[in-house]
């Protein structure tokens, strides 16, 4: 009996251990909106964002960015949300999302960043 309890203490651990390591391993971002706040994902389909953050402040269009299968290029879109900028990817899922930098380009053209 001890061990069958040791056994199953021992794969709850385990899967409490992939559920850390996974959420980890996921990007998360929390981004400012004129409602408040919300987080995204990496992999979150725009539609998604859309519905969890509202409309950004700004769209625009980031210069070819590698798809897939290699060596597929697409022109994908990014979202301006207060200090940060959402890339996506060539199948509109979030990529990235950065912190604005003044003046330095970060390969998002939806006019002046300031």
């Amino acid at each position: 009996m001890k061990a069958g309890r040791a056994l199953l203490v021992t794969g709850a651990l385990v899967v409490a251990g992939a559920l850390v390591a996974w959420r980890a391993l996921t990007s998360h971002w929390t981004l400012t909106t004129a409602a408040g706040s919300c987080v995204i994902a990496q992999g979150m389909a725009r539609a998604e964002v859309l519905t969890e953050c509202g409309r950004p402040m700004t769209s625009g269009m980031q210069p070819k960015v590698p798809g897939r299968p290699f060596p597929r290029m697409c022109s994908a879109e990014c979202d301006r949300y207060s200090d940060h900028l959402v890339f996506y990817d060539c199948d509109g899922r979030v990529a990235k999302a950065e912190r604005i930098q003044p003046g330095v380009w970060q390969h998002c053209s939806i006019g002046s960043i300031e």
